[in-house]
């Protein structure tokens, strides 16, 4: 995604609950290492932000997958990549129907904290006379 200059990478995987949880934390420490490969780092495009994306199946393996992130060790004192960068919602947060949803405040990190966050860069602004989130209207406006 590029907004106002500045590139957010995003890497989308759909959990549909088949994996144990063991080759999970695997997959998690994977994306750790690539995150800070050079490989990745040197992309055309200078990369300002970069979250792993996982959409699960049910609130139970929504829970475990955080669970497991949180307890896992980092493999290294890497300061570019933080347990924050993996992000997970429920299949049924958003819609297809509307793909511009994905933007919305539906995203958890792996803290215990349960406030959610939006895809949506820079973070979306209130609207002053409703209250509403303004979210873009199409996703082609968040290029």
């Amino acid at each position: 995604m590029r907004w106002a200059g500045k590139t957010r990478h995003c890497f989308l995987e759909v959990d549909r609950s088949t994996e144990e949880l063991d080759r999970l934390k695997r997959k998690y420490v994977n994306y750790w290492w690539y995150l800070q490969s050079r490989e990745f780092l040197s992309t055309a495009d200078p990369v300002d932000t970069a979250v792993v994306l996982f959409a699960t199946t049910g609130r139970t393996r929504l829970t475990n997958m955080r669970t497991a992130l949180r307890n896992l060790q980092k493999p290294n004192r890497a300061a570019e990549v933080k347990r924050g960068m993996f992000w997970f919602c429920l299949e049924n947060d958003y819609s297809l129907e509307a793909p511009e949803s994905i933007l919305s405040p539906i995203w958890r990190t792996g803290s215990a904290a349960a406030q959610k966050q939006s895809l949506g860069w820079p973070p979306p602004k209130k609207r002053p006379d409703s209250g509403d989130i303004a979210m873009p209207a199409r996703l082609a406006d968040v290029r």
